[in-house]
């Protein structure tokens, strides 16, 4: 294109991030803040905002906000949620309630995005609050309303709590429960040791539980060494043949018990499907890997 107005540079960021592929939104973005001379709108703000979060580019983040406030943008619907999800991203809860305080108008989406930052940075009764100011407000919840309250409920340990408010979503909001509210509430029994319920609950659901919910079941249920243990491992496997932890905590069930033939069959299966074990990444990798891609992209338009 001989010439790129706002409105290109905008939809190429936004194509970008649509796609995941956040770090060259970002490099994008930085060749229109440093070589352009351009007005930066909304909406290339908001995708540049959805990439620092998920590049975890802090300092880049914060210039968006300071820019936004310099130019005088108004906190809608889009633009303050964005910011608000970026600071809960960021761990910065208290940043997130101040965008939200400062939106004049909010829709369930903003409250929805508030409750779930709280909930996933352990604000787990601030979220419960937040829902129940939500229903004073006048505004109906949707499903991601509740993935984010049934959270809060998952990690606090809220089991008659979060049994209320799965059967609310059905009931009295007509909302069917997706995978999602499903994962949560087989988690939060799991955890609470009612496995009866849990196997009840994955039975009863409307389609096929895949690997995921039934490792919320399984992860919790092969640590209490039971028959159900082997069970629910062994349904997970069928679901998921190339889930390494499951296998692991199968085998874990089998020398607890042991069953050391058992233990046996299972690195076989593994050695036979090719399923390796995977190093998991700890926080301090993941923050190296951040700081690499946001330095990358610093350096390629120096």
């Amino acid at each position: 294109m001989p010439e790129k107005s706002d409105v290109s540079w905008s939809a190429m960021v936004t194509g970008y991030v649509q796609n995941e592929r956040h770090g060259e939104a970002m490099e994008l973005f930085l060749k229109v803040k440093f070589f352009t001379s351009m007005n930066l709108n909304g909406s290339l703000l908001v995708s540049a905002l959805r990439a620092c979060s998920s590049l975890g580019a802090f300092e880049e983040g914060r210039w968006i906000h300071s820019y936004i406030d310099a130019n005088q943008f108004e906190y809608g619907f889009e633009l303050g949620t964005t910011l608000l999800d970026f600071y809960a991203k960021c761990g910065l809860i208290q940043l997130s309630k101040e965008v939200f305080d400062k939106m004049p108008d909010r829709d369930v989406t903003t409250w929805s995005a508030m409750i779930a930052s709280l909930a996933l940075n352990g604000y787990n009764h601030s979220a419960i609050q937040f829902f129940l100011n939500m229903l004073r407000s006048k505004l109906k919840p949707n499903a991601i309303t509740f993935v984010g309250l049934l959270v809060a409920c998952n990690h606090e340990g809220l089991v008659d709590e979060g049994m209320t408010y799965f059967k609310d979503m059905v009931t009295i909001y007509k909302i069917l429960p997706s995978i999602e509210h499903y994962g949560c509430m087989v988690d939060l029994l799991s955890r609470a040791g009612q496995t009866k319920k849990v196997e009840e609950m994955i039975l009863s659901m409307p389609f096929e539980p895949d690997g995921a919910i039934w490792g919320h079941f399984s992860m919790d249920v092969l640590s209490m060494v039971t028959e159900l243990a082997e069970r629910v491992g062994r349904v997970v496997l069928e679901v998921e043949p190339d889930h390494c932890g499951i296998y692991v905590g199968l085998a874990n069930a089998y020398a607890v018990m042991g069953r050391w033939e058992g233990v046996a069959k299972v690195r076989r299966e593994m050695e036979e499907r090719g399923v390796a074990t995977i190093a998991g990444w700890n926080y301090t990798n993941i923050c190296r890997l951040r700081h690499a891609l946001t330095s990358t992209c610093s350096a390629s338009i120096k």
